[in-house]
């Protein structure tokens, strides 16, 4: 019996695959199983999309703690409020990013691309609000540390898969939106002392 190896094209990777002359050619199926570069290559995405969340989160509490801070104040109050009112505005913006996307030009492309990495960017420097409500932990932590521990919260539930992808990435962006919104919005307190 002649043994002879032969390389496979598979999408999991090359592997090597042991072929005698009495066995048939690969028609048949085999499960594929991933092999460790594809588990690692995965778990680093994930990795990673975590850590520049989370930096985001941080960055736009350190930048601008005023605006965070209200932002918190008034989602802590009114979660539903933030939600709506990002809903209301990213549903028209996220439309008109994807109908330019979609046009054959490439200047309209470069726009609608444009338009969705600052609808993303937007609902990253207002989630840092969520995020600082999320991880209020210990009252004598600091606001980017309840930023990164809140941010680390969200992250995780964006990696439940059809779950976090579909839902809960889209309305934490859109709430964050929300947040960025109503917490460029003085106070009360703040507009009769202005």
């Amino acid at each position: 019996m002649l043994i002879r190896m032969k390389f496979m094209d598979e999408p999991m990777g090359l592997r090597y695959r042991a072929l005698t002359s009495d066995t048939p050619s690969s028609t048949e199926s085999e499960p594929m199983y991933p092999n460790t570069a594809t588990v690692h290559t995965y778990l680093l995405i994930h990795l990673g999309v975590i850590a520049v969340v989370c930096a985001y989160y941080a960055l736009s509490a350190a930048m601008a703690p005023h605006l965070t801070e209200r932002a918190r104040l008034r989602f802590a109050k009114r979660p539903w409020l933030p939600a709506l009112i990002g809903i209301g505005v990213s549903l028209p913006w996220v439309v008109a990013s994807l109908v330019l996307m979609s046009l054959p030009m490439g200047g309209a492309k470069f726009a609608g691309a444009t338009l969705g990495l600052l609808w993303i960017l937007c609902g990253l420097i207002g989630g840092a609000a969520i995020a600082q409500h999320v991880g209020q932990g210990a009252a004598t932590s600091e606001a980017w540390v309840r930023s990164v521990r809140g941010g680390l919260f969200i992250t995780l539930t964006w990696v439940l898969p059809l779950v976090g992808w579909l839902i809960m990435i889209p309305l934490t962006l859109a709430s964050g939106i929300g947040c960025l919104i109503v917490g460029l919005v003085p106070s009360r307190q703040q507009a009769l002392a202005a």
